[in-house]
């Protein structure tokens, strides 16, 4: 028999508990009479079925994804690496010492649609907190100088969107919300050391 939805399965067990039989039921709403005498008898869902084998509860991954997302809408996504670091504690803390599996992050992502790999973008601190108005008018002031009038557009860059970049700059898969195509990962302003 072909894939079936839930819904149809329970409103199978409806019309079965409403006095239709199995049979009659499971044919009006195509779901497997065997399905349908399973779940009357008790039988959990297969997705029920595997929760009991995740690693992390389903109140663990809910507060998973909810921190993944504040870090996302703050401007620290978490990569990969850090998600299944925190994860790993998180079961060491618990005394499962077992590595988490290679496939662990498809299964926690297939589980939590709201969460999705993104290509992470670099943004400097200064940029993100310095656009105040004082700024933007010295900006615009010091295009109405002749010797700037005189650069040819062609010749224009803006920094950040040729690639320039001091410090830590690449640009890396992060986690965050699957409403955005990207994640702005901000950069902490560069520390220079000084040498006497």
């Amino acid at each position: 028999m072909s894939e079936y939805l839930e819904t149809n399965l329970q409103l199978a067990i409806r019309d079965v508990e409403a006095g239709d039989s199995q049979r009659k039921a499971a044919a009006r709403w195509g779901v497997p009479r065997t399905s349908l005498r399973n779940r009357i008898a008790g039988r959990k869902t297969r997705q029920q079925e595997a929760e009991t084998r995740q690693r992390l509860s389903k109140v663990q991954e809910a507060r998973l994804t909810k921190w993944i997302l504040i870090q996302d809408s703050i401007g620290f996504p978490p990569s990969h690496t850090k998600v299944r670091d925190i994860v790993g504690f998180l079961l060491c803390e618990e005394g499962d010492l077992d590595p988490i599996g290679r496939r662990w992050m498809e299964g926690f992502l297939r589980r939590n649609p709201e969460v999705r790999t993104l290509q992470g973008k670099r943004i400097d601190f200064l940029r993100v907190n310095g656009a105040t108005a004082d700024r933007v008018k010295e900006f615009f002031a010091l295009k109405r100088i002749p010797d700037i009038q005189k650069i040819p557009p062609r010749h224009r860059w803006n920094i950040d969107e040729a690639g320039i970049m001091e410090g830590i700059g690449d640009n890396s898969l992060v986690l965050g919300s699957s409403r955005k195509n990207w994640a702005a990962q901000i950069q902490p302003p560069a520390r220079v050391i000084g040498l006497r």
